[in-house]
């Protein structure tokens, strides 16, 4: 047999040098990659949500298109009664009780921002201005069957009229009014900017019982990154509507948390 200088052909497999070379690259590539995955999952998910936004405003324009109305049986954010918020909570024994992102309504974690509001269908021309766009009926927190998630909770059906409660943008509130500074550019000041007179924004939510299931779309989008069984993880739509009575139409669509779609953007890139 002829002999070979180093490691004899017959040998296989590492050596312990070797192995420990192998398991030390392993352990650097690890602590590079994985504190970064986080970062990765979340720049992804800014992107989903910002294409689903956009995707959800142009199937609500063909949708009206088609049928020259707007689809009905939006969920409305309110609770059983049709009165208040159907915030997120903590029950006696300090367990999360689904609603809301807190980002909407401020609970249950003190400090968060308030970016919406309740209010009333002001007048006539305001509930004229939602029902000729075929925006009747909204949908309050209802008695869910246990296989709904809490973001499927709305099931209850409420005919609007005026005096009735609905969702609008908090003008009071920093992120409230960074909304209504990107539905309305134009301010005299962006510090304390105002919805125009005689205007009312109207946000409601895309749930999967809206009328454009089953025609404009087969599936309502979750927003990313979130928990569907502790929270609601959907779309905002938002209309506005006028004391006049002239057509309602859809502003924008919002992020479950209230973000907006530039919002989503910038921090895609700030990630």
């Amino acid at each position: 047999m002829v002999r070979r200088s180093g490691r004899s052909w017959f040998s296989k497999g590492f050596t312990l040098i070797e192995m420990v070379i192998v398991v030390g690259v392993l352990a650097l590539l690890s602590g590079i990659v994985l504190p970064n995955l986080d970062i990765f999952k979340q720049k992804a998910n800014k992107a989903v949500s910002a294409t689903d936004m956009a995707d959800m405003s142009r199937v609500i324009q063909q949708f009206y298109a088609q049928y020259t109305a707007y689809p009905d049986r939006w969920d409305s954010l309110m609770d059983s009664t049709g009165t208040a918020f159907w915030a997120a909570s903590y029950d006696a024994n300090h367990n999360l009780v689904p609603g809301l992102d807190s980002e909407l309504t401020g609970t249950p974690i003190p400090g968060s921002p308030t970016k919406l509001k309740t209010d009333t269908i002001a007048n006539d021309g305001e509930l004229r201005s939602l029902t000729r766009m075929g925006i009747t009926t909204v949908l309050d927190a209802g008695t869910a069957s246990t296989t709904d998630l809490p973001t499927d909770y709305f099931s209850t059906p409420r005919v609007l009229a005026t005096g009735k409660t609905v969702a609008t943008v908090n003008p009071a509130d920093d992120d409230g009014k960074a909304i209504i500074n990107h539905l309305y550019p134009q301010q005299a000041d962006p510090a304390n900017p105002v919805v125009p007179a005689g205007k009312h924004l109207v946000v409601m939510g895309i749930g999967p019982r809206n009328t454009m299931m089953g025609t404009a779309v087969q599936e309502i989008p979750l927003y990313p990154n979130r928990d569907a069984t502790q929270e609601y993880c959907r779309f905002l739509a938002v209309f506005e509507a006028s004391d006049d009575g002239s057509p309602a139409h859809i502003k924008t669509v919002l992020g479950a948390d209230g973000d907006t779609i530039g919002s989503e953007t910038n921090e895609y890139y700030q990630r």
